[in-house]
């Protein structure tokens, strides 16, 4: 007889946790299963240069997890989760010339950087973020809600003269916000490093908020999280949150297919065979298209759905990430003008102008490797030596690339050919931070789109924040329309909680926080959280 549980959950990463913790601490009986060895997603922390050197293989910088009420109301400290805030010098970038602006919790500070090469631009970002101060309030209050109608959200902000403001910046790209407000090619390449993080072009419209976002975040009372340990504490102490409200997490449980019967989801089988059967709900966390299309399948779609679950956009910027086992911390040239270069948590490399690093998404769209290569990297070493053996360290960088690289995604299999790479880009990122020596590096290894793809299939070609962030999959169109409020037309009980969902990818918690609100809203079931 098959196994049976009230709610079956598709998926062990962060949001399918965040799902299941929330419904299991509510009564109802769970059950997560994950395909890979542990939970995690883009959670993840794994031994990947040398023993006891820990690389956070997809998320690092977690800003997001505490805008809404997931960690707090799951009680994630409790079970194990704690956070380090580094304050003070922050993100530095640094140029070829050995010039850099450091951008430091302290906004004045920062704004004396600027001002090295612009004065006009130290003003205009002063005036910048007083002008915007309020929009990470406004953006955090619609991300765990179900998402606004684009109609409703444009009547909403062309109330007032602040509104305006916020809509225009709102449908403009990132490089669009930058030119507007700022003239020195040093401050835009600053933050442009930054708003395209999430694989986002510098040029795609509906990006624009990012700008504002990135500005304010860094000179807030908390500007960024770190999880003591790894990214990988944030899934185990989930992880652990829902086992003690009474749910069950299995892992290397692939499931293969989800059973719909008479119009209503109603189990789901894994590779191996097992069926397991679900009284009330089945949350997917895998993948809207993934989900639709791979595990319930065109023929009980209606037709409209169908298609637009195949025209879900992945983004074509991903991330290719050399990591380093390291002696000792990077030392930047950079520092030698300005030493808390050198006690920045992140800094961004290999581009001086803006045109330059257009180049990088240029080559994105050729698919071919980076003329320029470069990128943000991140040392979480520095703040956290527990990620790493005593007196060591361990870095990375995030490099943007395509999936298809030179046509085809298998070239990232090569053997050959990522050594090759990974030589390259080691090299030209010494050239910034100088003591990256062979008596420096102890171990080295690229990590592809193809090894996020392998290691998470929610994660389709690399994808960095579950699809696109373009103006056509925000809000009411994440991940499209007609499936935006987490329920899946036509199969009844199927409920969508990944991070192709509203609000985003990153780590939030948002997409299963909302999905275990629907859940609960539509099976009557008693909240005992506070969800306005």
């Amino acid at each position: 007889m098959a196994e049976e549980y009230d709610v079956v959950v598709i998926g062990g990463g962060h949001n399918g946790l965040t799902c299941a913790a929330y419904l299991a601490k509510a009564g109802q009986k769970v059950i997560v299963l994950e395909q890979y060895h542990v939970v995690g997603g883009g959670a993840i922390t794994e031994e990947i240069t040398l023993p006891g050197f820990k690389h956070n293989t997809h998320s690092q910088q977690h800003n997001f997890i505490f805008s809404g009420p997931v960690f707090d109301q799951l009680e994630l400290t409790k079970f194990g989760c704690k956070y380090i805030f580094p304050m003070g010098p922050l993100y530095a970038a640094v140029f070829s010339d050995g010039g850099s602006i450091v951008m430091y919790q302290d906004l004045e500070l920062t704004c004396k950087q600027i001002e090295r090469y612009s004065k006009r631009d130290a003003k205009a970002y002063r005036d910048f973020c007083e002008q915007f101060k309020g929009i990470r309030d406004i953006m955090n209050a619609m991300m765990f809600v179900p998402p606004a109608n684009y109609s409703e959200l444009f009547m909403l902000l062309e109330q007032s003269e602040e509104g305006r403001d916020l809509l225009r910046i709102m449908l403009c790209s990132c490089k669009q916000v930058v030119n507007d407000f700022f003239e020195s090619e040093e401050l835009k390449v600053l933050l442009l490093w930054r708003a395209c993080q999430g694989g986002n072009p510098q040029d795609m419209r509906g990006t624009g908020l990012l700008i504002p976002e990135i500005a304010t975040v860094y000179h807030s009372s908390r500007p960024g999280g770190l999880a003591e340990g790894g990214s990988h504490a944030l899934a185990l102490a989930m992880a652990r949150a829902v086992e003690a409200y009474g749910g069950v997490i299995r892992t290397n449980a692939w499931v293969d297919r989800v059973v719909v019967e008479n119009g209503t989801a109603t189990a789901v089988e894994l590779r191996d065979g097992t069926r397991i059967r679900a009284k009330k709900a089945i949350a997917s966390s895998a993948g809207a298209p993934q989900t639709l299309l791979e595990l319930v399948g065109e023929e009980y779609l209606n037709d409209r759905i169908a298609r637009r679950a195949k025209q879900f956009h992945w983004e074509e910027q991903v991330l290719c990430t050399p990591h380093l086992a390291l002696n000792e911390l990077p030392h930047w040239k950079a520092a030698e003008t300005n030493p808390d270069v050198d006690k920045c948590w992140n800094q961004a490399f290999g581009c001086d102008t803006v045109l330059e690093l257009q180049t990088q998404f240029c080559d994105i769209y050729e698919r071919r490797l980076p003329r320029r290569p470069g990128g943000l990297v991140c040392t979480a070493s520095l703040h956290d030596p527990s990620q790493v053996p005593p007196g060591k360290a361990a870095t990375f960088y995030w490099q943007f690339t395509c999936y298809d690289i030179n046509g085809n995604a298998e070239n990232w299999d090569d053997e050959g050919f990522k050594r090759e790479v990974l030589e390259t880009w080691v090299e030209n990122w010494s050239k910034y931070a100088v003591n990256l020596t062979k008596d420096n590096i102890l171990a080295k290894y690229l990590y592809t789109p193809r090894d996020i793809e392998r290691h998470n299939p929610a994660m389709r070609k690399g994808s960095i924040v579950g699809g696109e962030w373009g103006l056509e999959q925000l809000f009411a169109f994440r991940p499209f329309a007609g499936a935006a409020d987490f329920r899946v037309p036509d199969v009844q009980n199927l409920y969508l909680c990944g991070s192709t969902e509203h609000p985003l990818g990153s780590i939030t918690g948002g997409p299963g926080y909302n999905a275990a609100n629907a859940i609960a809203d539509d099976l009557k079931i008693k909240k005992w959280w506070d969800h306005k």
